[in-house]
Order: structure tokens, then C-alpha cells, then sequence
């Protein structure tokens, strides 16, 4: 466990507040990680100009595809004196579904996410990536919510009750963080 990390981002502050945390476990467990973005299709409505739309759909993804390149290689580039880390873009919806299929594709032991904690009309309206991911994942998730002032650093995990595998399991977080020291 620990050895291949997948990391899913979805571009936002709060996801990124776990890349302290995947390096901490990395380097504790000399682990690789993979930082993965998924990037949803674009549609349009079709109209009576299509070729209008078509190309206006192809440069939105252009773009969109130059935009997340640029991301994750600054996240590689500031993770990559103290970790081994590697990224993927994958175009794909629904993202759980992506994560998956990238998870197995690169031999995941564990993914790490952060997650909004949205809940009501919120959550109904988005749906939940980490929610879909604890009901059909096949590897330990580890989810952690983030909050704008939230320190994710081992000590801090290291408190909590419990956490739920995929499975659910619940491990004591005092056994792992026996297994962090």
C-alpha cells in the first residue's frame, strides 16, 4: 500500500490542499504519484451552423487542453525535487468513471483526494466524485475535506476516528498513523 499514489485534481485550491499530504506519504513510503486532471467533454447544442459550433468547441479544447497541461506541470515542477511524480490528462465523463479506469491503467495502491464536502442542492446538482469513487473503487480511497485553512500534514490525519475503505472498512487512524511513523 502506498507505493503508486493517485492523485485526482480538479483544478480548484481546495483540491490541491492534499498535495502536501500525497508528498508526506510519499516520501514516507517511497512511492511514486500520479497527479491526474479530468477534463469533461464539451458540448454544444447543435443549430443550423455547426461548422460555427464545431470549431468553436475545438478551440474551447484547445484551449482547455493548453490551460491543464500548464497546471499540472507546475504542480509536477513544485513537487518534483522531493517526490517522484508524474501527470496525466484525461478527457472523460462521468470523472469517477476516468478516475478509475486511469487508477487501474497506472497500477494504483491507493487514490487521494480532497473532497469539496458540498452537501444539499449543491451536491445534488454536481454530484459527488468522491462519493462515486468510495461506492466503486476496487483500492483504498483516501479522502480528506478541505477547507481553506485546513492543515493536512501527517500530525493532523493522525487524530481522526476512523477511515472508510471502498469496502467499508474502517480503520483506526492511530494503526496507520502507527504505520506513518
Amino acid at each position: 500500500m502506498f507505493k503508486e499514489l493517485l492523485v485526482p485534481l480538479d483544478g480548484s485550491v481546495l483540491a490541491e490542499k492534499v498535495l502536501p499530504l500525497a508528498q508526506e506519504l510519499a516520501a514516507k513510503f517511497d512511492s511514486h504519484v500520479t497527479l491526474l486532471r479530468v477534463v469533461e467533454p464539451i458540448f454544444l447544442p447543435t443549430t443550423g451552423n455547426d461548422a460555427l459550433n464545431t470549431r468553436f468547441v475545438v478551440s474551447m479544447m484547445e484551449e482547455s487542453a493548453i490551460q491543464t497541461r500548464e497546471y499540472l506541470a507546475r504542480l509536477e515542477a513544485d513537487m518534483a525535487d522531493k517526490t517522484a511524480v508524474s501527470t496525466i490528462t484525461r478527457e472523460g465523463s462521468p470523472a469517477a468513471e476516468t478516475i478509475l479506469d486511469v487508477a487501474e491503467e497506472v497500477g494504483a495502491d491507493t487514490i487521494i483526494m480532497s473532497t469539496h464536502g458540498r452537501g444539499g442542492l449543491s451536491r445534488l446538482v454536481y454530484g459527488s466524485v468522491a462519493s462515486k469513487l468510495l461506492s466503486q473503487s476496487p483500492v483504498p480511497i483516501f479522502l480528506v475535506r478541505a477547507e481553506e485553512e485546513l492543515d493536512l500534514t501527517l500530525p493532523a490525519i493522525q487524530d481522526l476516528e476512523g477511515i472508510r475503505t471502498s469496502e467499508g472498512r474502517i480503520h483506526n487512524a492511530e494503526t496507520i498513523g502507527q504505520l506513518l511513523k
